[in-house]
């Protein structure tokens, strides 16, 4: 009788310190980010916008891992404001639409956030 009630707070306690605590971490982690994407979305500002605010406060800070490759955010940043001008200069503005077809790689996911960024 003993060791049923001593393995019964045992799981009580795992359910409350692991599970309860991972979910209440995430709940946290899932309204900060909602929070930070309310505020970006009242202020009117883009994913460029957001990128060049990282690249400005922690340029070296690595936000992309490929194999041996590291993207630090002015890596990454430079490479979207590349790809922002490259559609600017060939017309394109808000609202046209744009496929991208490629392989997975790191580039894709910067050739992506590129339109995105505002125009110069």
């Amino acid at each position: 009788m003993t060791l049923d009630i001593s393995s019964f707070v045992q799981q009580i306690f795992h359910f409350l310190y692991h599970v309860i605590y991972r979910d209440l971490w995430g709940c946290y982690t899932l309204l900060t980010v909602k929070a930070k994407l309310l505020w970006y979305s009242i202020n009117n500002l883009t994913i460029g916008d957001f990128l060049d605010k990282q690249a400005s406060i922690r340029p070296n800070k690595t936000v992309y891992i490929d194999g041996d490759r590291h993207w630090t955010y002015r890596q990454f940043n430079q490479y979207t404001n590349q790809v922002a001008n490259y559609f600017h200069k060939e017309g394109y503005k808000p609202g046209d639409e744009i496929a991208l077809i490629m392989e997975s790689r790191p580039e894709y996911i910067v050739t992506f956030t590129g339109p995105f960024n505002k125009y110069p």
